[in-house]
């Protein structure tokens, strides 16, 4: 189980419990937040979009002046969302201390804004990505915003930019109240908990550790959880006739292969068995069936250069063996030049179908929202280019 025991007086945030954990803490109270030097581009362009809305709002920035098309928009609707809802922002990226009811500091976090429509208190919150449940988070951001007003009641505005879907929220003290508060016990007493298999499991630090993910690794290893059967006597037979009754069960055979999936994202993403590896090859140590290989040197040609010295002169049938086309941005580039329709055909092939894992209902949507703007931005600039 991971070890999440205080050193040294630490606080409680630091030890994860803080509100942008709590969604997470809710599913898991084991949950420990990844390092975040690994952060992906979706990741970093969420920070970007953030650090553009706090300046339009602190009135720094101009929103027409972010010079990224699709973050400029969405910006933009999202201070027209904060407006035709009246409220006026008071606090922007504003520290927030989540206290006991004793007054005592238990964590503490930044919420993205908050105003008031007249009498009203609202806190806001910015999301980019995809739809998940985040009242946790609100829950504490509206105690702490109520505490401070010394209210009982505030209105919650989430946004999703990507999406742009705008949810609103009714939060009220008492519950805020009791859902921090149990959240808080549980952290205190986690060590009583058994780590429980969730939607957040890929973004936890602590799964090299956790008995979720070892247990299902052990599973993996073990090639098939069935229960033993009259089967061969050599080992590698039994194998074989361990994975056949395994394809013959579906349940198990879900389950095997989410085992082998959780053990190979340990072995190279946790555990990096392969640069331990390297490391010993590295120092002239040797690894039984392993040798350091040079890598291939990258080779880099200008695509322009290519097509006048070598494409034309050589003629489109010998071209052919050695020129390749993207499609989409074959696609993306004649509508910026033309209004024509494309004057090549494209051909489809047959219709393939791949296993994949279920994921979350609505993962993925903010990243085909994007898409789809950046290819409706491309067409309008070429019809005002046109």
């Amino acid at each position: 189980m991971p070890n999440l025991k205080p050193k040294n007086g630490k606080r409680l945030r630091d030890q994860g419990f803080r509100p942008s954990n709590f969604p997470r803490l809710e599913q898991c109270i084991h949950f420990v937040e990844r390092d975040a030097a690994g952060s992906d581009e979706a990741a970093t362009r969420g920070l970007q979009v953030h650090q553009w809305l706090e300046q339009a709002l602190n009135e720094e920035l101009d929103p027409d002046e972010i010079p990224d098309a699709e973050a400029r928009e969405a910006v933009l609707w999202a201070l027209n969302e904060i407006a035709r809802r009246g409220i006026v922002v008071h606090g922007v990226e504003e520290n927030l201390e989540i206290a006991s009811p004793a007054g005592e500091s238990l964590t503490a976090g930044v919420v993205d804004a908050w105003g008031r429509t007249g009498t009203e208190l609202w806190g806001i919150d910015f999301k980019t990505g995809d739809q998940r449940d985040y009242s946790a988070q609100f829950a504490a951001y509206g105690r702490a915003l109520m505490s401070k007003a010394g209210e009982g009641h505030c209105a919650w505005l989430e946004l999703y930019l990507d999406l742009r879907i705008a949810n609103e929220y009714d939060i009220a003290s008492a519950e805020a109240d009791d859902r921090v508060l149990q959240l808080h016990r549980r952290f205190l007493a986690r060590r009583r908990e058994e780590p429980v298999a969730n939607v957040y499991c890929d973004w936890c630090g602590a799964r090299a550790n956790c008995p979720v993910w070892l247990n299902d690794a052990s599973k993996a290893m073990a090639a098939s959880p069935a229960e033993p059967a009259a089967a061969p006597e050599q080992p590698v037979d039994r194998l074989v006739y361990e994975i056949e009754r395994l394809k013959q069960d579906p349940v198990k055979l879900g389950q095997f292969y989410t085992a082998y999936r959780r053990l190979e994202k340990l072995v190279e993403d946790d555990w990096r068995l392969k640069e331990a590896i390297f490391d010993y090859l590295q120092r002239g140590e040797e690894v039984p069936g392993f040798r350091l290989q040079r890598s291939p040197v990258q080779e880099t040609v200008e695509v322009e250069q290519v097509l006048l010295k070598c494409a034309v002169p050589m003629g489109s049938i010998r071209a052919r063996e050695f020129l390749s086309v993207s499609i989409p941005k074959l696609r993306q580039e004649w509508a910026k030049w033309s209004r024509e329709p494309l004057p090549v055909e494209i051909k489809q092939g047959p219709v393939s179908l791949h296993v994949r894992s279920d994921t979350p209902k609505g993962s993925g949507r903010a990243a085909a929202a994007r898409r789809a703007r950046r290819h409706t931005a491309a067409a309008a600039d070429t019809a005002d280019t046109a």
